[in-house]
């Protein structure tokens, strides 16, 4: 279950930044890192079982971040601090809402 756990990640997130990543904003994966928080605040509230924090795994691009950061320093100050505050509040939202 976990392996198709993560191929859905993987497929999500490219969808996600396929149809938002068209501009150099990298919306797509600001989305999946929020949101991929988000359900894994949910998930360790809930006890959910072990496949739903690898597809948060897969789904969050944590690594692909670092390198868009990278590509345009320029915005990358506003870049971090969206993502690295909208995760974490997304993240403690997920906890507090279900647990």
């Amino acid at each position: 279950m976990i392996w198709l756990a993560c191929m859905v990640g993987a497929l999500s997130r490219h969808t996600l930044e396929t149809y938002f990543n068209k501009n150099s904003m990298y919306v797509g994966t600001l989305i999946a890192n929020i949101l991929g928080s988000f359900i894994l605040g949910w998930a360790i509230a809930t006890n959910a079982p072990d496949y739903v924090p690898a597809f948060c795994g897969v789904f969050t691009t944590f690594g692909g971040f670092i390198a868009q950061m990278n590509n345009d320093i320029k915005k990358s100050g506003n870049y971090l601090l969206a993502t690295m505050l909208g995760s974490g509040l997304a993240a403690t939202a997920g906890l507090q809402l279900f647990s």
